[in-house]
């Protein structure tokens, strides 16, 4: 698997930046500027609403809410996990063997591996953390403007 993955890099790349460009760059055709005349020379001259095809097709609820979700908040988290684990796994299990010849039989060095080993676990937990607290606040808005679409919609005018 991991020669795969490094064969294929340029294009993992690749593939990560077009669904970013997809997930965020649509952000910019939902909305439109409404320009208040009565308000020119003040911050609120142009505001910004969302535009009619939004919230009238299955475009709101499927690639708004599930997709650009799914691949900005949870995809992330799930493979961030995953490639973390797979660190601390790797620094943690050692052969028999692995861990005379890392060492030299020294007990000092390997208590240093050890203590490395407990310190990426507590990245792992912190990092994920993290990414979790920080995107939070992103789900929760997205969820209550699914479950109530006026109170995202309601503009002053």
């Amino acid at each position: 698997m991991n020669s795969t993955i490094s064969r294929n890099r340029k294009l993992i790349a690749l593939c990560a930046i077009f669904l970013g460009i997809i997930s965020k760059g649509t952000i910019s055709i939902e909305f439109e500027l409404v320009h208040h005349e009565q308000c020119y020379g003040q911050m609120t001259a142009t505001t910004m609403k969302f535009r009619e095809f939004v919230y009238d097709t299955q475009y709101h609820y499927l690639f708004r809410f599930w997709y650009r979700n799914f691949v900005t908040v949870f995809a992330p988290f799930f493979i961030l996990l995953y490639l973390n684990i797979r660190i601390v796994k790797a620094l943690t299990t050692y052969s028999t063997a692995t861990v005379c010849l890392v060492t030299n039989g020294n007990s000092e060095d390997l208590q240093k591996r050890k203590a490395s080993a407990r310190a990426a676990t507590r990245t792992l937990v912190m990092v994920g953390c993290c990414y979790m607290i920080s995107n939070i606040i992103n789900v929760i808005l997205t969820s209550i403007e699914q479950a109530n679409k006026d109170m995202a919609v309601e503009y002053p005018e």
